[in-house]
């Protein structure tokens, strides 16, 4: 059985769509409720047995990483602060100019020095009974290769997303044949949707440095996955649980709302004023 003791976590991005508080204020430590959104990924992380995370920040980013430090803070929070700073081992890299998602997790090409690791895109904030990243490495362990964590999607919305097609080897299995990002409703070969975690082997370094930028200057992460199809296995697998997309507006709302629900200090509160928000606004 392989162990995974990495996790790349990119958080260099602009935040465009959480314009303009993200002009000064990292949209990873955008609360959710209290708690920053970046917290959940780590956790998750931790959770699945991660000792190092590699984050990938750019020079505006470092309150993502200044919030994993202790702070003497007021006595209430400091056990919780305690527990957020000895979590695990935090390495940043810097990522100086924007160069897409491939080039972010390239970075971390020193750093990995293991056959495998794992990639958190922290935006996507999941709710589950098992870490996805955990239910991951659960499928990996029967059959070794990449794995991407796949969603069902409507139909309408296929164009937001990477859209893989392939064969159902299991009920969470799928031997992914074809990735194709953003695709139209017409040329989308299935309704299932790449998601933000990965288990990546370090031969997609190998790719990243051939692979050509794409639209705005980007290298895709998605172009160096389909270069290994047919060279190593690739696999999706279809994960239990709650996805919020915490990088857009109505996905951050629809997060704090039900993170809002999952605090016992103020649930009814939020319920209660919930129930009242329907009946003043359902006619």
């Amino acid at each position: 059985m392989i162990k995974i003791n990495k996790c790349v976590i990119p958080a260099a991005g602009i935040g465009s769509r959480m314009l303009p508080i993200t002009k000064v204020i990292p949209k990873e430590i955008l609360p959710l409720v209290n708690i920053p959104v970046i917290y959940y990924g780590v956790e998750e992380a931790k959770k699945s047995g991660v000792n190092d995370l590699i984050f990938i920040t750019s020079p505006d980013k470092t309150p993502v990483i200044d919030f994993f430090d202790y702070s003497p803070l007021q006595e209430k929070y400091r056990e919780l602060l305690e527990k957020y700073s000895k979590m695990v081992r935090i390495i940043s890299i810097r990522q100086s100019f924007p160069k897409g998602l491939g080039d972010a997790i390239n970075r971390a090409a020193d750093i990995i020095d293991d056959d495998y690791f794992f990639v958190i895109l922290p935006d996507d904030v999941i709710m589950a009974k098992e870490p996805v990243l955990g239910q991951m490495k659960n499928a990996f362990d029967d059959r070794e290769g990449i794995y991407l964590s796949l969603m069902e999607v409507p139909e309408q919305d296929v164009s937001k997303y990477g859209i893989v097609s392939g064969e159902l080897i299991s009920e969470k299995v799928i031997r992914i044949d074809n990735l194709i990002e953003k695709p139209s409703v017409e040329e989308a070969p299935s309704r299932y949707a790449v998601i933000g975690r990965y288990i990546l082997s370090k031969k997609i370094f190998n790719e990243l440095s051939k692979t050509k930028p794409g639209k705005k200057g980007e290298i895709q992460l998605t172009d160096a996955i389909k270069a290994l199809i047919g060279k190593i296995p690739v696999y999706g697998y279809v994960f239990d649980g709650e996805r919020y997309d915490t990088g857009n507006v109505a996905g951050y709302v629809k997060a704090n709302i039900r993170f809002s629900i999952e605090n016992g200090e103020i649930k009814t509160d939020i319920l209660n004023f919930m129930k009242e928000m329907l009946r003043k606004f359902s006619n």
